[in-house]
């Protein structure tokens, strides 16, 4: 660097140099003139303040990468989750004549990881039983969820989870009197829950539906059957979870 900075002196003094040469000799300047007026400049010329201003000006990637570093959150801001997880558990449902239980495992693989929240797409399968007075009902949902996960707490040990459910399922319904009948269904949903971490390994999830749109159809006689529940209606499944995670858990940079 310093090598280019002393090149680049040396180059313009001598073209200032072979300039005023040039105008002395067309103007016909005697050798006493001419050597008065090159004292006069290299009196005035201050090299070091010279190689101040270029090294202010001179461009330096690792100055760049600092300030563009500095510009970014703290590092204690960004969220640290697991690439992947495990989750798997069970879960219990009410109603006045109903009730529900289930089991479950899901695979959870981060989409995306920002300030404060990550991003995860989840694939998963659910057994799902149904005891009423007068029939039973079990089904197998294929489950695919994504969900939002952000952070609620400074320490970022507690996570609120939101987001969206798409299942299609098939089950059986068998009444008292040893009817029986198939059914396939679809549900559309929107999922709320904690996630609270127990260890660097481990997590508890704690996961419901607040809203869920299901449509059943009887396989014998194509009958469908739409219906809508909520969390009020207590017909959502309460879901509770160990997560495990995949690998140790390293702070995710923003995107």
């Amino acid at each position: 660097m310093k090598t280019k900075k002393l090149s680049l002196v040396f180059a313009m003094v001598f073209s200032l140099f072979l300039v005023s040469n040039s105008l002395f000799a067309q103007n016909g300047s005697s050798a006493d003139a001419r050597e008065s007026y090159y004292e006069s400049v290299f009196e005035n010329f201050d090299i070091n303040q010279f190689t101040t201003d270029l090294e202010i000006e001179t461009f330096d990637p690792e100055l760049v990468t600092i300030a563009r570093y500095e510009s970014n959150q703290d590092a204690a801001d960004l969220v640290v989750l697991a690439a992947a997880m495990l989750v798997f558990g069970g879960g219990l449902g009410f109603t006045d004549d109903d009730t529900l239980w289930c089991l479950h495992a899901a695979y959870y693989y981060r989409l995306g990881a920002y300030v404060n929240s990550a991003l995860f797409g989840t694939l998963g399968i659910a057994y799902t039983g149904l005891s009423a007075d007068n029939y039973t009902q079990s089904f197998i949902d294929f489950q695919f969820k994504l969900l939002m996960f952000s952070a609620i707490t400074q320490s970022k040990e507690v996570f609120l989870i939101y987001g969206a459910l798409l299942a299609y399922g098939l089950g059986n319904t068998e009444f008292s009197d040893s009817f029986k009948n198939k059914y396939s269904q679809i549900t559309a949903g929107l999922v709320m829950g904690l996630y609270i971490v127990l260890t660097t390994q481990m997590a508890l999830m704690l996961q419901t539906n607040v809203l869920a749109y299901i449509s059943q159809k009887d396989k014998d006689s194509d009958v469908k059957n739409d219906f809508t529940q909520v969390l009020i209606n207590k017909n959502n499944i309460f879901l509770i979870s160990l997560a495990i995670n995949l690998g140790n858990r390293r702070r995710a940079m923003p995107q």
